[in-house]
């Protein structure tokens, strides 16, 4: 990340929008930008990163920005974000949280953040996966979106589970997943909205 700034001239090629305490913040060709939530007025400019893909908040206020060359957090204080840091220099899309440790969505795999240290999550079959999304169910099982390799869910590096082809999956490319109920998800791919149920292991296209 680059140093605040004042003031900003435009507002365009916007890729990431994200909220927190009355305030919207919002990644542009200009950098990432704050914004009043009441009334919509700008505020700052916060930082004049670009090709941010995405922002996250964590509990313990900080914040965590993931773009094309770089995964970088901050101290979020009262609206003012401040000593940051580059934390993993590699291409990230998602970012998440489970308990005390960050989740960062790399093109190269699942990494982790927590007691002021970076790591890598093991145990998968292929650990350099292009992830595209990551979700904590409610039973903090970590969904793993991925462009080419389907869904992973992943408990631990010795429960993990793959969602492939051959489990009903229409393709191994995922965009996006929420948590319908308890037991049914909906997953986005290049093909249509997959539904599965994680009891019954059954699934089906959306096609209503």
């Amino acid at each position: 990340m680059g140093k605040s700034h004042d003031r900003f001239d435009q507002i365009d090629r916007i890729t990431a929008i994200t909220q927190k305490d009355g305030e919207i913040f919002i990644s542009s060709s200009a950098g990432i930008l704050c914004l009043d939530g009441k009334n919509l007025k700008r505020k700052r400019l916060i930082d004049n990163q670009q090709g941010v893909k995405f922002i996250f908040f964590t509990k313990g206020e900080r914040i965590f920005v993931a773009s094309n060359l770089l995964v970088s957090t901050g101290v979020y204080d009262n609206g003012v974000v401040h000593s940051i840091l580059p934390l993993l220099n590699i291409r990230s899309y998602t970012i998440s949280e489970r308990n005390d440790t960050v989740l960062l969505g790399t093109t190269k795999g699942l990494y982790g953040y927590a007691h002021d240290s970076v790591f890598q999550f093991k145990g998968f079959k292929q650990p350099e996966l292009y992830i595209t999304k990551l979700y904590v169910d409610a039973s903090k099982t970590i969904l793993i979106c991925t462009d080419g390799k389907g869904l992973l869910a992943y408990n631990t590096e010795n429960d993990i589970q793959y969602f492939g082809l051959k489990e009903g999956l229409p393709s191994l490319n995922c965009s996006d997943i929420v948590q319908i109920d308890k037991r049914r998800y909906a997953v986005g791919t290049d093909k249509g909205l997959w539904i599965f149920d994680k009891v019954t292991k059954s699934s089906f296209l959306f096609d209503k």
